[in-house]
């Protein structure tokens, strides 16, 4: 047990500061990129700094403030791809209702994930002793940072410095180019991209997955010279049929080879519930609290979304299966399929429902639980290990999706206020899918979904599953501006060269520093779009 002096109150505000921060960061990664940001290494870390800086440092308080943080941040992951999808392919704003539907979904949502995990935890972490990797990972961070976070912070400090500047030069004071290749005459998303964020989240992902995303842009690529005519904008070539089904097939065909794939962890689940039904739900208070979050759920179906009130009780069912199926997941692999079963619950409401909104918000609750789910029961396994207790980092997780639910959703009108959805700066690869494939059941046709291109992508996504190469990393290669995948490949290649490089006997430090200078880059540039964003938005530069 940690014996360490608690200040609870400093841990909690360090937490909400930083899951603000990295809130509006990871939904600016997520809609630049498609990839989330690794971010629980990166919180530990700025916790550790924070805390320090405000008196002694506590093992106990930067898990207080990673639950936190984690619980902002995450809070409307799986929203935020409703809330995009609608304004893209219905032509929404950012009206009271939008905005209350999905703070409520998101705060619904967490709720839910969160006593599911935290009922159920004793089951996955002491009982089957499941490692949960980015859990335990972070665990060792915080338990390490007390003795060596000064060269790491100061690491993190290099990488912070870098890419805030970079970007002050480039898109602030344009002392440097954007992109180094216009001259050649290609289009802006062509060429590559002067970005410190995406270098370092490449290097992050690894070679393997920025060499498949590169790959899924060179097909984009040839699209636009196959075209005859330049596209005049990012959004006009993103939407060109080729692109968007292809894009749009690997990924929804990767997401449903992936639960082929993980079959074993579903039927472990379900022999294990054979033998002992429902022996995840001992005690009685989380049977209750599910069930009047399933009625409050399936009210706000009915009254705002004008879903039926049994595919809203059917989607509450199917949430709560997500959660286990996620936290099962997390803990084997340290892998969170939630937006693949999001993706499959989308096809199937839109099926049925034959509804955009209602379609896309149902997928949206089934993702966010299981989001919550994998990162919940990842934090208990911090606790777990520091001697934290679980009931302290549930309360501080439920405070922090109650902030980020609104905050995120400020952040969304923010930058959608800058530089909308859909474009150049904001490509938008989760949403774009969502909504695109939505439409295209709903309607039975698209004009930008082609079947024959979908169904010879799937066939190809199928095919690199097999050999096992990421289709999903190709499919949002394919949907991303070329230029910046050509920048996430550098910093992939560089993470590369390092592994062949440096002998044996110093790599695991040479890394570990290596990936805390990336994500310095990343919260660096990030910090600076946020700053210049809300200036920009208020009129002050």
């Amino acid at each position: 047990m940690n014996n360490d002096k608690v200040n609870v109150v400093k841990a909690i505000l360090s937490g909400i500061c930083i899951g603000g921060i990295l809130a509006s960061l990871t939904l600016y990664v997520s809609l630049k990129t498609g990839l989330m940001l690794p971010f629980l290494p990166l919180v530990a870390i700025v916790g550790f700094v924070l805390l320090r800086s405000m008196g002694s440092y506590s093992q106990i308080e930067n898990t207080l403030s990673l639950s936190t943080a984690t619980g902002c941040i995450i809070a409307i992951y799986g929203v935020s791809g409703a809330v995009v999808s609608l304004i893209l392919f219905q032509g929404e704003m950012f009206s009271n209702h939008l905005f209350m539907s999905g703070m409520i979904i998101s705060i619904l949502a967490s709720l839910m994930g969160i006593v599911i995990s935290y009922h159920t935890r004793e089951q996955w972490i002491v009982t089957e002793e499941l490692a949960f990797p980015g859990g335990t990972a972070a665990a060792i961070l915080i338990k390490s940072l007390g003795e060596t976070g000064g060269n790491r912070f100061k690491v993190l400090s290099y990488g912070f410095l870098i890419g805030f500047i970079m970007y002050a030069l480039v898109e602030i004071f344009g002392i440097l180019p954007s992109n180094p290749l216009l001259f050649l005459g290609t289009p802006a998303f062509i060429g590559i991209e002067m970005s410190a964020l995406a270098f370092g989240l490449g290097y992050i992902i690894g070679w393997r997955p920025s060499v498949l995303v590169f790959s899924g842009s060179l097909y984009s690529i040839v699209v636009w010279i196959s075209a005859g005519t330049p596209a005049p904008s990012f959004g006009t070539h993103l939407f060109q049929p080729l692109i968007l089904s292809v894009g749009s097939a690997f990924l929804v065909t990767a997401s449903v080879v992936s639960l082929i794939q993980m079959r074993s962890t579903g039927i472990s689940l379900l022999k294990r519930t054979q033998v002992n039904p429902l022996s995840f739900l001992k005690n009685s208070p989380v049977i209750v609290v599910i069930i009047l979050i399933s009625l409050l759920t399936l009210y706000l179906g009915v009254s705002r979304l004008h879903v039926s009130p049994l595919m809203g009780m059917l989607s509450s069912v199917f949430a709560v299966l997500a959660g286990i199926f996620c936290i099962k997941s997390a803990g084997e692999t340290g892998i969170l399929p939630a937006a693949t079963i999001g993706m499959l619950i989308l096809m199937v409401s839109a099926l049925v429902l034959k509804d955009f909104s209602g379609t896309v918000f149902l997928a949206a609750l089934v993702t966010q639980v299981g989001i919550i789910c994998g990162f919940t029961v990842s934090t208990f396994k911090v606790g777990h290990i520091i001697g934290v207790s679980a009931r302290n980092i549930a309360h501080t997780m439920t405070l922090g999706a109650v902030i980020g639910a609104p905050l995120g959703l400020g952040v969304l009108f923010i930058l959608f206020s800058a530089y909308g959805f859909g474009t150049e700066e904001l490509p938008s690869p989760g949403p774009v899918v969502w909504g695109a494939t939505a439409q295209a059941i709903i309607q039975g046709g698209s004009t930008v979904v082609k079947a024959s291109y979908a169904l010879i992508a799937s066939c190809a996504a199928v095919i690199m599953s097999y050999f096992h190469f990421s289709a999903i990393s190709f499919g949002i290669g394919t949907i991303i501006p070329p230029s910046i995948s050509a920048t996430i490949l550098l910093g992939g290649v560089s993470s590369f060269l390092l592994k062949k490089k440096i002998p044996p006997s110093e790599y695991e430090e040479r890394h570990r520093n290596a990936v805390i200078f990336s994500s310095g880059l990343i919260t660096g540039e990030g910090i600076a779009i946020v700053l210049f964003t809300l200036l920009h938005v208020l009129g002050i530069i």
